[in-house]
């Protein structure tokens, strides 16, 4: 039953009910037409509407002026989201709300009807508005209703995020715990967490909020709002991370060949490197479950030359996985090798005669990238990668390499289009000058 002949106002409806049997009964105001139809329902299906009939009650013009039930007046701290309440008259079918920030209702911040005696709105936090109520039929209005005042509350101001630090990168997928500031008068927060493709949003009344199972090598951004009865503080600005890359494949080993015989007991182990990874650890021992190691190192390239031989004509089983931020593959096949008596110092095909770091290739690229770079004797190096503004970005070198040619690639994934630069900074354990040398490249998505 409505006010309204296409049954379209939901505020001006005056029934709406779900009833057994054939009939229902209702006190309906004063001098009103009214229009009525009715849907049959079984097991969860509903038929069309009746065409609707109207009919007109009895009675004069609205005279009896509604009595304010809440909120109590000039009630203090009241939520954003307020239902405005009035005592129902006789002779009213429907009540005309006027909401004002302004005691002369100059202007108004509602002014709406509704055939219930509670009115819904949405009020703005922290402000002061005044209400009135006057109950209406077809023939007449009454007076307005003594005005009454209310206060929303206040909603928070603004937190602050602080971890995972704007422009993060490689942070761990698996658990990643949300931190901001606690803001004052704040009842909840919401964390909102977004990548390209989706968004999602957690609810906490809390300061820290962890989050499981985040995609790898995926850029995500996060912001906050703190909350509660009078409204929103407002989202943060942005903050940006990326989360670590997949853990790599393992390595192919090249060198000591399987079953290899009379090898340099001073020999180079060489393997084939593994995508995204940054560095190798190296095992050497004397059976093939590694229940006696021999050594047991990290590896920044994919060759190492072993601090101290090995002992002549003895077997030996090396292995060795890829790692990076994500975590570090299996374990390659273990090869069995047999020493010599040899023992020389291996020296790299093509040991160069300068240090040298070449211009990235290619250039520009997307977003991988390789590095090449020379050691004409055993140094520390050390090659980092820096935005433009000159903030560490990452680290791709950092150790004791022997002489030889060198390459490291650099995954730039995640990262914002623009200009990077790379710096080697090389010092060689012979005690001669360091070496450096500063490039730029340039990422393009």
């Amino acid at each position: 039953m409505s006010l309204d002949p296409t049954f379209a106002k939901k505020s001006l409806l005056a029934v709406n009910a779900t009833v057994t049997g054939t009939s229902y009964a209702y006190s309906l105001g004063a001098a009103t037409k009214y229009y009525w139809r009715v849907a049959a329902v079984n097991g969860g299906f509903t038929s069309q509407f009746t065409t609707a009939n109207n009919f007109t009650t009895a009675g004069s013009a609205a005279a009896t002026v509604p009595t304010q039930v809440a909120p109590p007046n000039k009630g203090l701290n009241q939520p954003a989201l307020l239902a405005l309440k009035v005592n129902r008259t006789a002779d009213a079918s429907r009540y005309q709300w006027q909401v004002s920030s302004m005691p002369t209702f100059a202007v108004l911040f509602a002014n709406d009807s509704t055939a219930d005696t509670t009115y819904a709105g949405t009020f703005s936090g922290g402000q002061r508005f005044y209400w009135r109520v006057r109950g209406m039929n077809d023939l007449g209005a009454s007076a307005y209703s003594v005005i009454d005042t209310f206060t929303v509350m206040t909603p928070p101001g603004k937190t602050t995020l602080v971890a995972p630090a704007n422009s993060a990168v490689n942070v761990i997928s698996d658990s990643v715990f949300f931190t901001w500031r606690m803001v004052a008068n704040a009842a909840s927060y919401n964390l909102q967490l977004s990548t390209v493709t989706a968004t999602t949003i957690y609810s906490t009344t809390d300061t820290v909020y962890r989050v499981n199972g985040l995609a790898k090598l995926t850029n995500y951004t996060w912001k906050v709002e703190a909350i509660n009865a009078g409204g929103s503080g407002y989202y943060t600005s942005t903050f940006a991370f990326t989360t670590v890359p997949a853990a790599p494949a393992a390595p192919s080993l090249v060198a000591p060949a399987s079953a290899a015989a009379s090898v340099n007991r001073a020999c180079r182990f060489i393997w084939k490197s593994s995508v995204n990874a940054n560095k190798y650890r190296l095992q050497v021992g004397l059976d093939n479950a590694f229940a006696t190691v021999v050594t047991d190192t990290l590896v920044l390239d994919t060759t190492a030359v072993l601090a101290k031989p090995l002992d002549a004509n003895t077997d030996y089983y090396w292995r060795t996985n890829a790692q990076n931020y994500g975590g570090a593959s299996a374990w390659s096949s273990a090869q069995l090798f047999t020493t010599g008596t040899v023992l020389a110092v291996e020296e790299p095909e093509g040991v160069p005669t300068v240090f040298e770091m070449y211009q990235n290739y290619p250039n520009p690229f997307n977003p991988s990238t390789i590095i090449r770079y020379d050691v004409p004797a055993n140094a520390n190096v050390k090659i980092v990668i820096y935005d433009i503004l000159g903030r560490e970005i990452t680290t791709l070198v950092n150790g004791v390499q022997v002489a030889g040619k060198y390459n490291v690639t650099w995954n730039a994934s995640g990262l914002a289009t623009g200009v990077y630069i790379y710096r080697m900074e090389a010092r060689p354990e012979n005690g001669s000058s360091a070496f450096t040398n500063v490039k730029k490249l340039l990422l393009m998505k």
